[in-house]
């Protein structure tokens, strides 16, 4: 019975954020046009930041992993040196 509950408890939380993953799935989908479609855009940074977060907001942390990486690799510290990207474990901060 203990396995029935867990999976109805699974059930309902999937249901119950179904709009939440969908929402960020749109948002992942348009962050992806946006760096194809605009690869020199002067945000880029902000843009890869904000899919990364996406990403991981739903568990997507293969994609999380590969987008920090990302990244980290183009802007570790911004030309003025104020602004650098830290990335350990699975968090990413500015």
């Amino acid at each position: 019975m203990q396995g029935d509950h867990r999976t109805d408890s699974k059930i309902a939380a999937t249901q119950k954020f179904s709009p939440v993953v969908t929402t960020a799935q749109e948002a992942i989908g348009i962050y992806d046009q946006l760096l194809k479609e605009f690869p020199k855009f002067d945000k880029r940074d902000k843009v890869l930041y904000r899919l990364a977060v996406s990403q991981k907001s739903i568990d997507e942390s293969a994609a999380f992993v590969k987008t920090a990486e990302q990244l980290i690799k183009e802007f570790r510290c911004q030309r003025n040196g104020s602004s650098c990207v830290y990335f350990s474990g699975n968090t990413i901060s500015t």
